[in-house]
């Protein structure tokens, strides 16, 4: 944007941004359409920001244009059944038609006398900056700074934020991935923070997480069956190999992908399909909790449809305690029991979901809610 140039083709530019930081660069770019009248190419998978950005939408399936118009007339009365199958997946629709299915009814009201699986207290992780020749610390980036958070066993709890705010940080600091300053975090009563490795081991099967990027937390030179048997092998799962993989299969079917993935090599997946073994990597050790980290941030609305579907049943039919991190409220509405609002690695609101997205009482609560773009049935709405 820095030449300003007459046409702009724009690809995905906020797919991977949070809401505040996406709802400036679109500000920008509207501006200097405004300024320069340039025409912008939008490349993207978010229909709150082409409900935001587009006068014109065209849509496309599989190398063709399967339909296009004016904004309105496609959104409110798309012709191509293409179209009307991106729109129906918006979490923000799935959410009013959760009575369909016992999976798409979404996460039960919780209440005050479910027993915790996660509790943190005064958890902090702290690094150090280091200066000079010596390296002497002279400060520290508080990335979580001193959090109590409790998640119920068998909910769901969203944690949400702007980049940068501590998010991921937490979630790997309850997993010993990153260890924690300070604070404790205990999981079923029994404190982590203070296990030696070797203790800690027996813990780990029963916390997973799925990571944000699964190309880069897929090992590229392991197949799919390399994946999901290494983590069995590992904690004692399975009597041999030929059983280790048949439960391999089992995990991909739950994720609904074909036996003959296992032969497969990373580079050969699409990106949900790789985010779809990530998740099995982490079913395959019937753990108790998992912690999800943006695991839908950078696939289109059907894929991510099906994966929220799929997580949803697996938290009902196993009980399920998820850590579901994100920027979408959409998604947050939807699959969420608890949230939770992470600003500058404080928590600065939590409570139920619909009552903390219905009435947020914190200003930077109001402040994400209000950057969110969305797309209404019948209509547009945008946030401005």
């Amino acid at each position: 944007m820095a030449c300003e140039p007459g046409p702009l083709i724009a690809e995905e530019p906020t797919t991977a941004l949070d809401v505040t930081v996406q709802a400036e660069i679109l500000r920008l770019m509207k501006a200097l359409q405004a300024r320069r009248g340039t025409s912008i190419l939008f490349i993207t998978h978010d229909f709150g920001v082409v409900s935001q950005m587009a006068d014109r939408l065209a849509v496309m399936r599989r190398g063709e244009i399967v339909e296009s118009g004016a904004l309105a007339e496609v959104l409110n009365r798309p012709r191509h059944p293409y179209t009307r199958q991106l729109l129906d997946a918006l979490p923000e629709h799935l959410a009013r038609k959760r009575a369909a299915t016992a999976v798409e009814r979404g996460p039960r009201t919780p209440t005050t006398r479910e027993k915790p699986l996660i509790q943190l207290q005064g958890l902090q992780v702290h690094f150090p900056i280091r200066k000079g020749v010596l390296r002497h610390t002279v400060g520290a980036v508080k990335a979580v700074d001193g959090i109590d958070l409790t998640i119920p066993r068998g909910q769901i709890l969203a944690l949400v934020g702007e980049s940068g705010c501590g998010k991921t940080t937490l979630g790997r600091a309850m997993l010993r991935l990153v260890e924690p300053t300070a604070g404790q975090v205990l999981f079923g009563g029994t404190e982590l923070t203070g296990l030696p490795p070797r203790s800690l081991r027996r813990f780990r099967r029963h916390l997973q997480i799925v990571f944000q990027d699964p190309m880069s937390s897929l090992n590229p030179r392991r197949t799919v069956a390399g994946t999901l048997t290494e983590p069995m092998r590992v904690h004692g799962l399975g009597a041999d190999r030929d059983e280790r993989l048949e439960l391999a299969v089992t995990a991909l079917g739950q994720v609904q992908m074909e036996r003959d993935y296992l032969w497969r090599y990373p580079h050969e997946l699409s990106g949900g399909q790789r985010q779809r073994v990530g998740i099995a990597r982490a079913l395959v050790l019937d753990p108790e909790m998992i912690v999800c980290d943006e695991v839908t941030s950078a696939l289109d609305v059907s894929v991510q449809a099906e994966i929220l579907k799929r997580l949803l049943g697996f938290q009902r039919d196993r009980g399920l305690t998820l850590l579901f991190i994100t920027h979408n409220i959409g998604v947050v509405e939807y699959v969420s029991n608890w949230m939770a609002v992470m600003k500058e690695g404080r928590i600065v609101e939590q409570g139920v979901t619909g009552q903390v997205a219905g009435n947020p009482q914190h200003a930077y609560t109001q402040k994400l809610l209000a950057a969110v773009p969305r797309v209404a049935l019948g209509g547009l709405t945008a946030a401005q």
